[in-house]
């Protein structure tokens, strides 16, 4: 890495703890991500865990979950809707293209679940039994995934170990700080969350379609379906996305008047893309 990037690196040789981004809504920071994280897999995702242990292989110990590491911060790509009120609590559809918390936990066989917690989810809390308190209305905070049993080395790897797998194939320096981006929601989970690393000079590297091509811009994700890990933009990236807008209930209101605010505020709204945001990309690898 550059000597400039190496500034942020502490004295335990991780980069600094980021900071959400402003994305002009208030957000929650990594430590109340993690007591949810914990609280909503021991206290909700226990008690009907059949597709989470299924994912993982293997029984997850629910009881013994802990956070395996600080939690991740994944910045979201779009900009927030035109209907977002941030003096009101964000609305699902708002929390699912927004930025995410990815907290991994860790149970008697090491990394056994992944919980990606809406960074918008201000409105949650901890109970006093450890559990999560919920509003009466709400919802898209939390997705989780079972990590593999046999595959653990398949998940998302630090930005230290993604700085060190693409210096060290590319033959570059890393010449910014990675950002974690998570993905748009039809194109993947949060958990699929890309780093983006920015190199001093182009690289070459070879798409899966055969296409050889040039770029400062890397990015590294799980391995996914395939054996991708490595990934570079799409040329030509969408303006917006279209997303379905469905209204909220509001407490106390009667489910007729719901209905007839139901039809007349639904509507397709526009998910604008933050320019320097790519959300498609090529499976690649870097030629040496």
């Amino acid at each position: 890495m550059t000597p400039d990037v190496a500034l942020a690196v502490g004295a335990d040789g991780r980069f600094q703890v980021v900071s959400p981004v402003n994305t002009g809504r208030p957000q929650i920071a990594a430590q109340q991500a993690a007591e949810l994280g914990v609280a909503v897999a021991k206290f909700n995702y226990s008690t009907n865990p059949s597709r989470l242990n299924e994912e993982r292989g293997a029984t997850i110990s629910f009881a013994r979950l802990f956070p395996c590491q600080a939690p991740l911060y994944a910045a979201a790509a779009f900009q927030r809707l035109e209907i977002d009120d941030a003096t009101q609590a964000a609305h699902p559809l708002q929390k699912g293209i927004g930025p995410f918390w990815l907290v991994r936990l860790c149970g008697s066989d090491g990394p056994e679940l992944n919980i990606a917690v809406s960074a918008y989810s201000t409105d949650l809390g901890i109970r006093p039994d450890g559990g999560v308190e919920v509003p009466a209305i709400g919802g898209g905070d939390f997705f989780a995934q079972g990590i593999r049993a046999l595959r653990q080395k398949d998940e998302l790897p630090s930005a230290e170990a993604a700085v060190v797998l693409v210096a060290g194939l590319s033959r570059r320096l890393v010449a910014a700080v990675p950002e974690l981006i998570t993905p748009f929601f039809r194109n993947g989970a949060p958990q699929d969350a890309r780093w983006h690393l920015h190199l001093d000079a182009p690289t070459k590297l070879r798409t899966s379609a055969g296409q050889l091509l040039e770029t400062q811009e890397v990015y590294v994700s799980r391995l996914r379906t395939g054996g991708s890990r490595m990934w570079v933009a799409d040329s030509v990236q969408p303006d917006f996305r279209d997303v379905l807008f469905v209204p909220m209930t509001f407490v106390g209101e009667k489910y007729e008047d719901y209905l007839k605010r139901e039809s007349a505020e639904t509507r397709t709204v526009h998910a604008v893309r933050l320019s320097n945001m790519p959300i498609n990309f090529t499976a690649a690898t870097i030629e040496k």
